[in-house]
């Protein structure tokens, strides 16, 4: 995974923000190979207000963790629960 993101660094040229863009490939990278959430990432980052602020690629690993451990809840009840562990993770 390092080296793709190394590599992928390496062929962008003229970013404003390179440790931003570095985080946003390392999501990408962790978020791959996992199911789909079962609502939105935009509906789940509005929800949690971190919607265009540096925690949002925090809130969506987050939520993929709470995913795979609770592959039953959706739409509202999941966005709940997934508020619940960002809550008690930013304590």
């Amino acid at each position: 995974m390092i080296n793709q993101v190394r590599t992928r660094l390496r062929i962008t040229r003229n970013v404003s923000d390179p440790r931003a863009l570095a985080q946003e490939y390392c999501v990408q990278e962790m978020t791959a190979n996992r199911r789909p959430l079962p609502v939105p990432y935009f509906d789940l980052l509005d929800y949690l207000n971190v919607l265009g602020k540096r925690d949002a690629p925090a809130a969506i690993l987050l939520a993929h963790s709470v995913a795979t451990l609770n592959q039953s809840l959706r739409n509202g009840e999941f966005l709940e629960r997934v508020a619940e562990a960002w809550e008690t993770a930013r304590r």
